[in-house]
């Protein structure tokens, strides 16, 4: 299975809060608006969060962003705003409707089989926002005479899925619903094949693979305990210099376009 390296850095940020006559607004908690969870308050005119998401109004009156005079709320691309008595949310206006498609995540093969890793996933279909966990998704095996396009996507239901291509000689990549799908990447299978046509170079799993090289006091690249896989990872103890530098290389000039991604573990 494919393996790269994982670096961690910690970066500690320090914030400032100034004195408001009113509670200061949170932002919303999670990927989607399903995945939303516990979001207080709203945006007032004078604040500086980031404006919160709602399914409906309904859910908007479930957290505290009811409490305040003038909280302002997204639902889908229609903003609201609460009544100065606090009893009601005023329609105030539609904004423009965000394009349809991907804001962060990808579908990546995970080295082995038909197996694919998703990350998780932040996404727009229709004006609306959703969001995916991280998972693994297996395709099909493949048809034993003739190749077929699949497609890996995510849904309005903030689901992570196949749709299956017909196999053919010239098979034709599957159409998603424009909409409640949206496509994260498409994978050809080959006829009879077990693995996507893809070649992994891998950079580093048993300490063996390329040359290794740092001037952080402690490094391990051979360290023991509980590696992802295989019997060795890297030990990065705490990185103090500006300098401070690890480094992985091969010794020869790879092309860049002959590789889509750079995946880390």
């Amino acid at each position: 299975m494919k393996k790269l390296f994982t670096i961690l850095a910690v970066f500690f940020a320090f914030v400032a809060n100034s004195q408001t006559p009113y509670l200061t607004p949170y932002t919303v908690v999670g990927g989607g608006q399903n995945a939303g969870s516990k979001v207080k308050g709203g945006l007032f005119v004078d604040s500086t969060s980031v404006q919160p998401r709602y399914r409906d109004t309904l859910s908007a009156n479930r957290s505290r962003t009811r409490l305040y005079p003038g909280s302002r709320i997204t639902v889908g691309n229609v903003e609201y705003y609460r009544s100065q008595d606090t009893s009601r949310w005023i329609l105030g206006g539609t904004l423009p409707c965000p394009e349809t498609g991907l804001i962060s995540g990808s579908a990546t093969w995970t080295g082995d089989t038909l197996a694919f890793d998703v990350t998780n996933t932040q996404y727009i279909i229709n004006c609306n926002y959703y969001g995916t966990l991280a998972t693994t998704i297996i395709l099909a095996n493949a048809d034993p005479t003739n190749p077929r396009i699949d497609l890996i996507i995510v849904d309005t239901n903030e689901v992570v899925s196949i749709i299956q291509g017909t196999p053919s000689a010239n098979p034709i990549k599957p159409t998603p619903n424009a909409l409640s799908q949206l496509e994260l990447t498409f994978v050809y299978v080959p006829a009879g094949s077990v693995t996507p046509p893809q070649v992994a170079t891998i950079i580093y799993n048993e300490n063996i693979e390329w040359a290794t090289a740092s001037n952080i006091s402690g490094i391990n690249f051979a360290y023991p305990t509980n590696p992802y896989d295989g019997t060795v990872s890297t030990l990065v103890p705490l990185m103090t210099a500006p300098f401070d530098f690890l480094s992985y290389q091969n010794g020869s000039v790879l092309n860049i376009n002959n590789y889509q991604y750079l995946k880390l573990y």
